[in-house]
């Protein structure tokens, strides 16, 4: 079950203060049996390191964030966060919807709902919190794309984003939230605020949540075709609605093992982003190719700390984040880190030699240990046969963020019945007070 924060609601008429509820209470959520995660992100703290809205905030504006669900279910429930906010964040109203015209922001009329928070229309998230809001009757689909609408009617200050989305989103002047017509939207490419999206599906396994980096989250925009993504498809063409819910929990520029100025490591978000998912039954874990490719770089704020990791510091990474796992009773998967030679980011190379033989090293351990439930060979199912420091032709545009071939031939590359039978079996257990 996800750790909940105190909060106070505010009605939007009367902005009325209900002290020491929790979120949970405060959304009538309850408990989390039936319900899976169809949606979620990682949100980055505000920082200078880029421009971005989110470092001054909004004010007056309807937020209309886009997601993809991976399971279906009858009912919705929506997560959203303060949690890097300096200031109360005012949820003014929300409300959600499915979008079904592509390269537009509309939402389909008959099917809105407004989401409530307490029997409340909004709420107010004090600086680090996070609130669910109320169940609502919704007949949602498996990979439909939903329209998240969030007003905020007074200045925010810097909020929390993830950038790096590879999905339209859209913001308007003004309340915007419930309205079907997307005239007057504009498209972004961040997310805001919308953390994470539940639905009731009793027959559902659980969620299976992939803790990756921006090797995950490339390829066309809106395309739906990342290999989670790919991944939750097949699940459902072989298990139906007992099929579990697919989601990751991605931050670009994310190292195993190092918090930059921006994104938290994988080690530090662990238990939070990925652990503390709603019934969570499994995990992917592909990280790793930053933490070798970092210390190449110059020493500017978008990387710092750009220390170098040796192979040993990184394999000591993998089994602190598979110690966490097991302590909660949740199944881990590993992946080998795909390569990195040529890439070229900001005019300075990416990649060394010495950088490759220690992806060779790490990979050689992955391949070989069993810690992990299993460990996917990713950088194989990639690789040019031929010179197995590059992307094989197609699979990458960069060589170092998968095309949606590559994406592709990484979903492929998993096994899916040996997944399914470790969720099957999951007896995850709570996080300690």
């Amino acid at each position: 079950m996800r750790a909940m924060w105190k909060l106070a609601l505010a009605g939007v008429a009367a902005m009325a203060l209900v002290s020491g509820a929790t979120a949970q209470e405060a959304s009538g959520a309850g408990s989390d049996r039936g319900w899976v995660t169809t949606w979620t992100t990682a949100l980055l703290k505000p920082t200078f390191v880029f421009s971005n809205p989110g470092n001054y905030g909004f004010e007056n504006r309807t937020l209309r964030m886009t997601a993809l669900t991976s399971s279906g279910g009858s009912k919705v429930r929506v997560r959203l966060t303060n949690r890097h906010g300096k200031a109360p964040l005012v949820i003014g109203k929300a409300a959600i919807g499915p979008r079904h015209k592509p390269f537009n922001a509309d939402l389909v009329q008959s099917h809105i709902r407004n989401l409530t928070f307490g029997g409340q229309a909004g709420v107010t998230i004090p600086p680090g919190g996070d609130i669910v809001s109320d169940a609502v009757a919704m007949d949602v689909l498996p990979s439909q794309l939903l329209g998240v609408d969030v007003f905020l009617p007074e200045k925010t200050g810097a909020i929390a984003y993830n950038f790096a989305t590879a999905t339209t989103s859209y913001s308007a002047e003004g309340d915007r939230a419930g309205t079907a017509s997307g005239k007057g939207f504009e498209p972004t490419t961040s997310w805001y605020v919308v953390e994470g999206i539940e639905v009731e599906n009793p027959k559902s396994v659980g969620t299976i949540v992939a803790c990756c980096d921006s090797v995950s989250i490339t390829g066309q925009v809106d395309a739906g075709m990342r290999w989670p993504e790919i991944l939750s498809r097949e699940f459902r063409e072989r298990w139906d609605d007992r099929a579990p819910s697919i989601v990751q929990t991605t931050l670009s520029g994310q190292r195993l093992l190092t918090t930059s100025h921006y994104a938290e490591s994988s080690v530090s978000r662990f238990e939070r982003d990925v652990l503390d998912e709603t019934n969570v039954r499994a995990v992917l874990l592909f990280v790793g190719v930053n933490d070798l490719g970092v210390p190449q770089m110059p020493p500017v704020d978008i990387y710092s700390p750009t220390n170098d990791v040796s192979a040993e510091e990184m394999i000591e990474g993998f089994k602190r984040v598979v110690a966490m796992a097991r302590a909660r009773g949740v199944p881990i998967f590993g992946a080998t880190i795909a390569p990195g030679s040529g890439y070229v980011h900001l005019g300075s190379p990416y990649w060394s030699p010495a950088q490759e033989v220690k992806r060779r090293k790490i990979n050689a351990w992955l391949r070989s240990t069993d810690i992990f439930e299993k460990v996917f060979d990713f950088a194989a199912a990639v690789q040019n046969p031929l010179d197995e420091e590059y992307y094989r032709p197609g699979a990458s545009f960069d060589n170092i963020h998968p095309s949606d071939s590559g994406q592709y031939l990484i979903a492929k590359s998993i096994d899916v019945g040996l997944v399914m039978k470790a969720a099957e079996r999951a007896k995850p257990k709570p996080a300690k007070p």
